[in-house]
């Protein structure tokens, strides 16, 4: 703020009572509330001018102090207007409401004595930094109440620390010292940093804004006294605003519409707004407060969205190793809302779809004014999809042994991402004994998820035992039959087999008979039935009265199948 060393006190009471003047000729005007929009104006002799959208003067608010007002800015609730007072070296805080009464008074001569407060900017945190570039040339930090935190002394090029701006993250300030340069500091560290860049030319270098997204890497705006310039990332010039007849710019801010921003002339008291991209002049107006008395200016700006990210989990698609739509968002917003309205978009890349395991995103926030914030998290995407198996089907399969019957079980499976390997079945392929087995078919995949099947194996036995009885020599061995008689001593051997049992009852009249027994049958016409004699000889032969007929021997296995033969007995002897 050089050029204010350059005249007399007592011009200056001049110039301020022209202003008293014209405060109290036009602050007739009725007070409308403050919106986002209206334009700021440090016109001096402790007074702010309040001016809507197209320069229409609201109202004006005047301090508890004269002289040169400068950097203004709001809290980030909107609850206060702060304006800064260079003479005093102090910092004014005016409720938000009607009648905008003074609500605070920050006294930074306590910390900087002669510093002349200059530029302020809040924090997103809701402290605020206060510069001064005279006396310690100290960068102030305050708390939302008021309250010194800390003191920066960052390096100076002519004058102090005369007008700066906070990159998004909250970490680096890019501020002018009314030379040459654009410096930076790194507060979240308390180190220096390297110069942003060397303005070409001569003049000095006063307010400076970054531009969206406000990380640098947009430019930024700098009041560069002949000429209001645009730089790039680089920090190279391009493009540059002025207007005929000016050529002492130095108050400067971004318009919240995105697109355009204001600048003062303090030598002719003209405000201009220019258009960003085109360098048209949109607006233009006189504040009626003479030469040397515009010296700051500051909107209700856009604040930027915040960001909230969280890590999340979440499962595949059904049928899909991958997730087409997982949102890290926790409840990201716009602080501009309940006031303004202020709609967010969101944008996540990479967008989805997601694969299996843990993927990066950022989120990124715009609201319908161009800012953003930007936070960053994992999507974790985990398989909890049971593989799909299916068993073979059912089987009843006849008994070809006494141990069962050979079957072949086994199962398909599938997996939405991969099997862990193929299908175990227990008990596996091979003999399954008689009667109903459980086949349990089981697998398992890449993400240890497991899934099982069951078939039934029923080995039955639905064939009947055989049986012969063939006539049999007389245990004395005297008698042999010819195999064209009749055996005429009854005496017959009496076998059974089974293809599943080895174990086989048989029994003639109700009497139990070994496997490959002999017996003996008499017939007896007269009287019906079967009737246990008793036992013959040392061989114990059972001996049989059978009624007029044949006799007629069962055989059951252990599955319950009959089997029978008929033995022919001879009639008895004429």
């Amino acid at each position: 703020m050089a050029q204010k060393v350059r005249f007399s006190w007592a011009a200056m009471v001049s110039l301020l009572l022209v202003g008293v003047t014209w405060l109290g000729v036009s602050g007739s005007a009725s007070a409308s509330d403050w919106t986002r929009g209206d334009l700021f104006i440090g016109v001096g002799g402790g007074s702010y001018q309040v001016r809507d959208a197209n320069g229409l003067l609201k109202e004006a608010i005047t301090g508890p102090f004269g002289g040169f007002t400068t950097g203004c800015a709001f809290n980030n609730e909107f609850t206060r207007f702060y304006g800064t007072y260079f003479d005093a070296t102090k910092v004014v805080a005016f409720d938000f409401g009607h009648p905008h009464g003074v609500a605070q008074v920050v006294d930074t001569a306590l910390t900087s004595p002669g510093g002349h407060s200059e530029s302020i900017l809040f924090k997103t945190d809701g402290h605020f930094y206060v510069g001064h570039p005279d006396g310690n040339d100290l960068i102030h930090e305050y708390d939302g109440g008021g309250t010194l935190v800390t003191t920066f002394a960052a390096a100076i090029d002519v004058r102090g620390t005369d007008w700066m701006d906070l990159t998004i993250d909250q970490n680096t300030l890019f501020y002018t010292s009314e030379g040459r340069r654009v410096l930076r500091f790194d507060v979240a560290n308390n180190a220096q940093l390297a110069d942003f860049t060397i303005l070409p030319g001569g003049g000095t270098a006063f307010a400076v804004r970054l531009l969206p997204p406000g990380d640098g890497s947009g430019g930024l705006l700098v009041a560069d006294t002949s000429n209001i310039k645009r730089l790039d990332a680089a920090g190279n010039v391009v493009q540059t605003y002025a207007a005929a007849g000016e050529d002492s710019w130095f108050a400067l801010t971004l318009d919240p519409n995105g697109t355009s921003f204001w600048s003062a002339n303090t030598a002719t008291d003209n405000v201009y707004r220019f258009n960003i991209q085109s360098g048209a002049q949109e607006v233009s107006f006189s504040t009626g407060t003479g030469a040397l008395s515009v010296f700051g200016l500051c909107q209700m700006e856009d604040r930027p969205p915040v960001a909230l990210c969280q890590d999340v989990t979440v499962p595949t698609d059904p049928g899909l190793c991958t997730t087409a739509n997982a949102s890290v968002d926790d409840g990201s917003f716009d602080p501009d809302t309940p006031l303004f309205g202020d709609t967010i978009t969101l944008d996540q890349q990479p967008p989805g779809p997601y694969s299996l395991g843990d993927t990066g995103v950022t989120l990124t926030v715009t609201d319908n004014i161009g800012k953003s914030g930007v936070c960053s998290a994992t999507v974790a995407v985990v398989d909890l999809e049971l593989p799909a198996i299916a068993c073979s089907p059912n089987q009843v399969i006849e008994c070809t042994s006494p141990g069962g019957a050979s079957a072949t079980v086994g199962a398909k499976a599938t997996d939405n991402c991969s099997l862990a390997g193929s299908p175990i079945c227990v008990p596996p392929s091979g003999t399954f004994p008689i009667g109903s087995t459980t086949v349990t078919c089981s697998v398992s995949d890449g993400s240890g998820n497991a899934n099982q099947c069951n078939s039934i194996v029923a080995v039955v036995d639905t064939t009947a035992p055989t049986l012969s009885c063939v006539p049999s020599v007389n245990p004395s061995g005297s008698h042999i039959p010819a195999a064209s008689n009749t055996n005429e001593d009854g005496f017959y051997r009496v076998v059974a087999g089974d293809v599943c049992s080895t174990s086989l009852s048989l029994t003639l009249g109700g009497v139990t008979l070994l496997n490959g027994e002999t017996i003996k049958i008499t017939q007896t016409p007269g009287r019906s039935g079967v009737r246990f004699v008793g036992t013959m000889g040392p061989a114990a032969i059972k001996h049989f009265l059978v009624g007029p007929g044949d006799a007629v021997i069962t055989s059951t296995d252990g599955s319950g199948n009959v089997g029978s033969v008929t033995c022919l007995v001879p009639p008895p002897p004429k």
